[in-house]
């Protein structure tokens, strides 16, 4: 097995996508604590949502973004 590999898949990582979704969800995650704070919204359960939703949408949209940003090569995989 090759270093750009993984065990099981049959092909190789597109890490930059991985890392632009590991990015994005962070970037929500900290979005959806500065809405809580500046919608002083109460509770832990109404807070720990929109955390949720942030951080999720946060990575929905890096997946995305790094999807455009970093394409796989054409013809660059395993076809058994």
């Amino acid at each position: 097995m090759k270093n750009d590999e993984q065990s099981g898949s049959g092909g190789r990582t597109n890490w930059p996508v991985i890392l632009a979704g590991v990015v994005g969800g962070g970037a929500g995650v900290a979005l959806g604590l500065l809405v809580v704070t500046l919608a002083n919204i109460r509770g832990f359960w109404p807070g720990m949502i929109a955390v949720c939703v942030g951080g999720s949408a946060g990575t929905i949209l890096g997946r995305l973004a790094g999807s455009i940003l970093f394409p796989r090569p054409p013809g660059n995989g395993h076809h058994a």
